[in-house]
């Protein structure tokens, strides 16, 4: 078929959860679907995320034997470079970070892919997954004791990270959590 081309580069970022409160960690996945026909090398992945996050390890790298690490944990900017996505191979690289203390509101992030061919696009935005449009930005909210959602019911510290939840409704019998 003339209209459709098998050979492509896919470059996908999810964020979980997409609601969250301070200090509380989430898990960013970024994941490549390479059937462009060839293994993809000297790739550089570079993600700045948004400050209220920290990043706190490189939980999973399937490329991570050439890989370098420029920027990461202990940052909010996640910089790899030297990366190699095999043909056919659905490599994912995956982070956790923290969100800081006192942190609020709806944020957005998207990843950059560099140094594939011209044919496949040498600078890539990240996709995110959820939604049907391409290369479009991930989300994240963090809620805070505020959210009218979260009033009086849960109050949170971030030294001992520990969440306090408490039932408003007096006449109820029981509670699901």
């Amino acid at each position: 078929d003339a209209c459709t081309c098998p050979y492509e580069f896919n470059f996908f970022k999810k964020i979980t959860t997409g609601k969250a409160l301070p200090c509380q960690e989430v898990s960013i996945e970024y994941t490549f679907l390479n059937t462009s026909g060839s293994a993809r090398t000297n790739l550089r992945i570079l993600d700045t995320l948004p400050d209220i996050l920290t990043i706190t390890e490189i939980t999973e790298n399937t490329n991570e034997f050439n890989t370098r690490v420029m920027s990461g944990p202990g940052t909010n900017i996640l910089d790899l470079t030297r990366m190699e996505v095999l043909l056919g191979e659905k490599s994912r690289i995956t982070i956790k970070a923290k969100i800081n203390p006192g942190a609020s509101g709806i944020h957005e992030s998207q990843a950059i892919l560099e140094g594939l061919p011209l044919a496949l696009n040498p600078r890539m935005l990240s996709d995110n997954p959820n939604t049907g449009t391409a290369e479009d930005p991930n989300f994240i909210e963090v809620l805070n004791a505020n959210n009218s959602g979260f009033e009086d019911i849960v109050q949170f510290t971030c030294s001992n990270e520990t969440a306090s939840l408490t039932a408003p409704l007096s006449n109820a019998d029981s509670y699901l959590w």
